[in-house]
């Protein structure tokens, strides 16, 4: 028996545009540089940020899409396929970061006429900077406090991030975190070679031509954009959290000279 899910029930009023690229390294390997260079070549980039500032909510749906991928078999969970990726990539004309990138297999075959990027880095370099920013943020003691009382941004987010780690690394931040990243890898190329699709190994440190003459477009003049240092990520995620936090105290102050007000009141006319 097929189980219902939340996706079938989310009919974006839009037509999608075509996927023309999927860009999927794992996060931490240039993607947000990689999702500026292909907003200055033209293309319109999904990437996580997006889906926090603009959409939180859609992160519940790549959660559904993360289990639905991993259900047992027999499990009744079909999981998402074009129609699904394009409720939620429609607005986009190309995939960089997470969520996207944890489903290579999957947009590989969703999307038979895109350009594939591996984007890649050092194994140990990737390794630290994973631990010292996402990893380390997800396990903020404040965040998974705030991913209870926060549905609309935290919620989500977290949730997101908590089947991503487990599937991922088996939630471990040390040599297993590492191997998956190069596993990573290898399931891109493999799912790309049994598609029989050309897949480019770009390091952002090569600059523009690789990626461009990949994608047929002309290279840029200068220095390709040069984002998301480690400190700018901590930086911004503590932002977002004190800001729901900021939000959660007014709310409830809020509603506790509300329910003060109406206490008063009802003492006023009742004595």
């Amino acid at each position: 028996m097929t189980k219902e899910r939340a996706i079938d029930a989310y009919n974006p009023d839009r037509k999608p545009k075509e996927m023309k690229v999927l860009v999927l390294g794992m996060a931490k390997t240039g993607t947000t540089s990689i999702c500026a260079m292909l907003q200055q070549l033209g293309f319109t980039p999904h990437h996580m940020k997006e889906d926090i500032r603009k959409r939180p909510r859609v992160l519940n749906y790549w959660t559904e899409a993360a289990r639905a991928k991993y259900a047992p078999a027999g499990s009744g969970v079909v999981p998402y396929g074009r129609a699904e990726f394009d409720k939620l990539l429609g607005d986009y004309d190309a995939t960089t970061d997470l969520p996207s990138v944890f489903f290579p297999e999957d947009l590989i075959a969703a999307y038979p006429d895109a350009r594939i990027v591996l984007s890649t880095r050092d194994p140990d370099s990737w390794h630290r900077s994973m631990v010292a920013t996402i990893w380390a943020t997800y396990t903020w003691p404040s965040f998974r406090v705030l991913s209870y009382l926060d549905p609309s941004i935290v919620g989500p987010m977290m949730s997101f991030h908590s089947i991503f780690f487990d599937k991922f690394c088996g939630n471990d931040p040390g040599p297993p975190m590492k191997l998956a990243f190069i596993q990573h890898g290898e399931r891109v190329r493999e799912a790309a070679r049994g598609a029989g699709r050309e897949v480019l190994e770009y390091d952002v440190k090569d600059g523009w031509q690789p990626l461009c003459e990949f994608l047929g477009t002309p290279v840029p003049e200068g220095e390709i954009p040069a984002m998301n240092d480690s400190e700018a990520f901590v930086k911004g995620l503590t932002f977002l959290r004190n800001v729901v936090i900021a939000k959660l105290v007014a709310k409830y102050l809020l509603y506790s000279a509300a329910t003060v007000g109406a206490v008063v009141a009802w003492v006023k006319y009742r004595y």
